[in-house]
């Protein structure tokens, strides 16, 4: 475990000279610290680009999903909108549909960031193939989440990506619904103009 935490921090804070050494003298790529996560978990959330390459190189798991949250350094990358993170561990074989575990949530990247506003790192993930029809376990879209925020730019991109805007979630809810709660009526009436009821 203290092999581990010592990766990871280096990971996290940035110390891609530190990181190396640690790799140099034996340690494991992908150890895992008490929350479950790796060092390119931790080194994705914080936007270490630099690191997420070197631990890529040393043969990271990009698919690794921590623990508690299920994340992976995709969905981390997509939260916090680091776009050249994200295309990196695109290009080194994440997978878009790997979904997380939080309140069974079963969220993918892409939901993650359509929640933040991240427009190109959407666009990136559909370009790598995220569905932008697909449903989480309670219904939700992608769409209904952009629609929600306010993210009208999302909207566009997701409708124009084969987005379908009149589904509803288990409560009930359209994107159409989620716009009209929030007040964000020129997201209502684009979703009217494609056909959201």
């Amino acid at each position: 475990m203290e092999q581990a935490l010592s990766l990871i921090l280096a990971a996290e804070a940035g110390r891609v000279d530190d990181l190396r050494q640690l790799l140099a003298t034996g340690h494991d790529v992908n150890e895992r610290d008490e929350l479950g996560q790796t060092a390119l978990i931790a080194a994705s959330r914080r936007g270490h680009l630099e690191v997420v390459e070197e631990l890529i190189r040393d043969g990271a798991d990009v698919n690794a999903q921590d623990e508690k949250l299920g994340h992976t350094a995709l969905h981390w990358a997509a939260i916090k909108g680091h776009r050249a993170i994200v295309r990196r561990l695109l290009d080194a074989g994440a997978r878009v549909d790997v979904q997380d575990r939080i309140f069974g949530l079963g969220w993918t990247a892409l939901e993650f960031a359509a929640w933040n506003g991240h427009y190109d790192v959407v666009r990136d993930l559909l370009d790598a193939g995220a569905d932008p029809r697909r449903r989480t376990p309670y219904g939700i879209t992608a769409l209904m989440i952009a629609a929600r925020e306010g993210y009208r730019a999302i909207v566009d991109l997701l409708l124009e990506a084969g987005a379908v805007p009149d589904v509803r979630d288990t409560r009930g809810y359209s994107a159409l619904d989620y716009a009209m709660e929030q007040g964000h009526w020129d997201i209502y009436e684009r979703l009217k103009t494609a056909g959201c009821e």
